[in-house]
């Protein structure tokens, strides 16, 4: 029986990115609106949170966790989708291009189509160009059903757009806090 290969970097970063999710409590989730009962999701308190947990478990990888750098006057992002685009956390060697290992977008529930076209450009230039070794998406609080759904969304909105690729994203969600983002399979309409 052979031996199974080592977990490449992409492998321990997306297993950290996993737990990470799964540590992110209610309060970051759906932050509670002072003086109501109501809650709200927030992307960036969300995001920061997620940070927080993917660094405190940050595997023995050469790449580095950055967020929201933004792009502009980058030499080597020309494209004009990429262009001042400041994606939420870019996994890479800082000052070095040749060793881009992710790019992660996230959006909580119930998105505007336009940001959703947006980020699925994003994604799919940062694959091409940037030569970015994978890209994902992140949406929290659909349930299984809405999750599916979306999916169905993206693809919909990937047929009307030829600079989306969807073969080079994989769509994650997380349902609710404390539970584990789950990949969504991109879903035809």
């Amino acid at each position: 029986m052979e031996n199974p290969a080592p977990p490449t970097p992409l492998d321990l970063v997306t297993e950290c990115f996993l737990i990470a999710t799964e540590k992110v409590e209610w309060m970051y989730f759906q932050l509670k609106v002072a003086g109501t009962e109501a809650t709200k999701y927030l992307e960036r308190v969300y995001c920061y949170e997620l940070y927080h947990q993917m660094r405190i478990r940050w595997p023995n990888v050469p790449h580095k966790l950055t967020g929201e750098i933004d792009k502009s006057g980058n030499p080597r992002i020309r494209h004009e989708i990429l262009n001042r685009s400041k994606p939420d956390f870019t996994i890479h060697v800082p000052g070095n291009m040749d060793d881009n290992l992710l790019v992660i977008e996230v959006k909580a529930r119930d998105p505007v189509d336009g940001k959703v076209q947006r980020d699925l450009q994003k994604l799919s230039e940062f694959r091409r160009s940037a030569e970015y070794i994978a890209a994902y998406y992140l949406t929290y609080g659909f349930n299984e059903d809405e999750a599916v759904e979306f999916a169905a969304n993206c693809s919909a909105i990937a047929n009307a757009d030829n600079t989306i690729d969807l073969s080079k994203i994989i769509l994650f969600n997380q349902s609710s806090a404390g539970k584990r983002a789950v990949p969504i399979p991109w879903q035809n309409r």
